[in-house]
């Protein structure tokens, strides 16, 4: 009988052993609810304030949940990364630890697409670990929408942030609001520019018209899924577009007058066959820095990390010289955690936020300033006259809902205008019928 009951106690913790590995596989699937599988940089406050880098953390390493602020961000602004940028950033947190005596700041770096990515994990937690949902994540704009219409973020009410909007450039206003209500504070932006070589054109041209009778090749990518070319082109002539959340709807004539532009380029040879091969942007500068093209669209962030003595950037060409582009960018926002705790992310974002932070971070981080104030205290004050009224002119990117209805559409047609396949009319009536059906 004893026998049969040892034998029977063995059994029963077997099955338990065995439970626990079950249970610890299916744990290990998800990369960010295992402490071993991405390192993670914390910050506590000390009476000199460091930023700890554990690559294997220790339950008895990890502080206090109730002391620790959690914020995600991705890898260009990771505050150990070595970059002036980063250092700066580092410090920054570790004053809002040492002004905050026993709280710490954990930062986990997020790749900003993909599997694991940032949204894939705040999804993924939300619906799984809600517990470990970091206070403060740092999405693009499109994130942005997708996270506030699944109802992953906090909406803040005005008086939850002293900012001052009057200070804001007019693209950074929105950065945060999606259907109407606000769900990020911005904190860094983007524009669309025009790159050259300053020993090869002394001064670029203001408008299209002018480009097209230099008949120098201009770089931008006709195959970008997003279309943001072809839509800005047609803002620039004035077009408006309707129905932002369904039955989206474009002007016909202003459209034909954008198509026409893409058709006039092609007939002057400045946009050759070849640009339908490009979907980035990274690939029009690269065409640029190889001399197969006289000037490139890019993002001015391209530009601003590197800032090459061989290359500058200038206001895009408009149509009737009057200078518009596009503008993108990272705002903070915060996630459905505990509202216990939003207060004091709230008081970290301020330290984010902070305009003397950002006059050296967003120069050396190479963003577009989304405040007055902070870009007209950079150092390289060429860059400021060069920036202002880049970041002045700036139009928002349209919403996910806009690029999803039209992006395919715009992006076919424009390469189908530079390979002489259809006219601008063509073109034109083709969506329209595609929208109206």
């Amino acid at each position: 009988m004893i026998k049969k009951y040892a034998l029977l106690a063995v059994l029963s913790m077997s099955l338990i052993v065995m439970s626990i590995s079950g249970c610890q596989k299916v744990l290990t699937q998800f990369s960010f609810l295992n402490p071993n599988i991405e390192p993670t940089s914390s910050l506590k406050a000390t009476t000199t304030p460091t930023m700890v880098l554990s690559t294997t953390p220790v339950p008895s390493q990890v502080p206090n949940s109730e002391d620790v602020l959690s914020i995600w961000l991705p890898p260009q602004f990771d505050p150990n990364n070595g970059t002036p940028a980063g250092d700066l950033l580092k410090a920054q947190l570790e004053k809002f630890s040492s002004d905050n005596p026993g709280i710490s700041v954990n930062v986990r770096v997020k790749m900003e697409t993909g599997s694991g990515g940032m949204l894939d994990s705040l999804t993924t937690a939300s619906a799984a670990a809600p517990s470990i949902l970091p206070g403060i994540v740092i999405l693009s704009r499109s994130d942005l929408e997708s996270a506030a219409q699944n109802g992953l973020l906090f909406p803040l009410e005005p008086a939850d942030l002293e900012i001052d909007f009057e200070d804001l450039f007019p693209y950074a206003r929105d950065m945060g609001k999606t259907r109407e209500a606000n769900y990020g504070v911005p904190f860094a932006g983007n524009a669309l520019v025009l790159e050259f070589k300053p020993l090869q054109i002394g001064y670029p041209p203001m408008n299209w018209r002018d480009i097209f009778q230099q008949q120098a090749i201009l770089a931008f990518p006709v195959a970008d899924p997003k279309a943001l070319i072809p839509l800005l082109l047609y803002q620039q002539v004035g077009g408006v577009i309707s129905g932002e959340e369904e039955d989206v709807m474009l002007d016909e004539i202003s459209l034909q007058r954008s198509f026409q532009i893409i058709a006039d380029g092609t007939t002057a040879n400045v946009f050759p066959y070849w640009l339908t091969e490009f979907t980035t942007f990274e690939q029009s500068q690269q065409a640029l820095i190889d001399s197969s093209a006289a000037y490139a669209i890019v993002w001015s962030s391209q530009y601003l990390l590197e800032k090459p003595d061989n290359l500058t950037i200038a206001s895009l060409p408009v149509v009737e010289n009057q200078t518009m582009t596009f503008a993108d960018g990272w705002v903070l926002a915060f996630p459905q955690t505990s509202s216990e705790r939003y207060t004091a992310h709230l008081k970290l974002a301020e330290y984010l936020i902070d305009p003397e932070f950002n006059k050296e971070w967003s120069e050396a981080a190479g963003v577009l300033p989304v405040s007055k104030t902070v870009l007209s205290s950079w150092s390289d004050q060429r860059l400021t006259n060069i920036l202002n009224p880049i970041a002045e002119s700036a139009h928002l990117i349209p919403s996910n809902n806009i690029i999803n209805a039209l992006g395919t559409l715009l992006s076919d047609a424009s390469k189908g205008l530079i390979r002489k396949q259809i006219s601008y009319i063509q073109a034109s009536n083709a969506i329209i019928k595609e929208l109206t059906e």
